[in-house]
């Protein structure tokens, strides 16, 4: 019976830094870094919108972790590996594998192509 959804074994980006930060291996927090800012709208903060995160790599935008903002709008994304990062928040789609898709917006790309699984 299909309940609407594929369930795989695949671990997501927020399952791996999740589960990493509750009982991370030796070593593995020296070869990860962060990534925080402020997100605010007219100059008032921005309260719990999702961030997302988008690591690109050979002109390919690959989903990471997303986070909500807190109260003041502050956010920070934990466990990233080294690279360039691409940033967005807002309400989203989708990540693809060219950039971060918003609803009813066009994706903010690397690249022209649109999002994948848009």
């Amino acid at each position: 019976m299909s309940y609407g959804f594929v369930l795989t074994d695949a671990l997501l980006p927020d399952d791996i830094v999740g589960a990493s930060l509750l009982r991370p291996v030796d070593g593995w927090r020296e070869g990860v870094g962060s990534l925080g800012g402020r997100v605010t709208v007219a100059g008032e903060p921005a309260r719990f919108v999702p961030v997302r995160s988008a690591r690109l790599a050979g002109g390919d935008a690959a989903p990471a972790p997303a986070v909500f903002t807190d109260e003041r709008g502050r956010f920070t994304i934990e466990g990233l590996v080294p690279g360039d990062y691409l940033l967005a928040a807002g309400p989203f789609t989708s990540v693809g594998r060219t950039g971060i898709c918003w609803t009813g917006a066009p994706c903010w790309t690397p690249r022209t192509e649109c999002c994948w699984n848009r």
